[in-house]
């Protein structure tokens, strides 16, 4: 599991972040259950101006510094809600698009991983061919 987080987080650092980057205008969706803080300031500790709910749509005024929250990295963005709300959050949760089913999302990520990396899923990694 560790080797899995440790390849995901260098996949997400030196491929995702540099080909998927954001652009000022671009529109992104709230992708946390809980939802995603507004904040006054880009900063974690800054006080929370609103939340923004689950799959809630925001306009990126302005990117800001790389940061990293719960083993996300992301940029901090300047943004203003489709409701209205203006303030600063976290880039580390928001998706590029709205998610139909978080279930599902999961299933065909893990998948995914799975079909392109099956030696990170075998249950028999590090044993010798004869004991296979």
């Amino acid at each position: 599991m560790v080797l899995l987080k440790f390849l995901l987080s260098n996949f997400y650092v030196f491929i995702c972040i540099p080909c998927f980057s954001q652009q000022v205008g671009d529109s992104l969706f709230a992708a946390r259950k809980n939802g995603v803080v507004i904040y006054s300031k880009p900063d974690f500790h800054s006080n929370q101006v609103g939340i923004l709910s689950f799959n809630s749509k925001i306009l990126i005024k302005e990117i800001l510094q790389l940061d990293t929250n719960d083993l996300r990295i992301g940029h901090w963005y300047k943004i203003k809600s489709s409701s209205g709300g203006r303030g600063f959050s976290f880039g580390g949760y928001f998706n590029m698009s709205r998610i139909t089913s978080d279930l599902t999302s999961l299933e065909n990520a893990i998948q995914s991983i799975e079909s392109q990396y099956p030696i990170l899923f075998s249950t028999s990694y590090g044993k010798p061919q004869s004991e296979i």
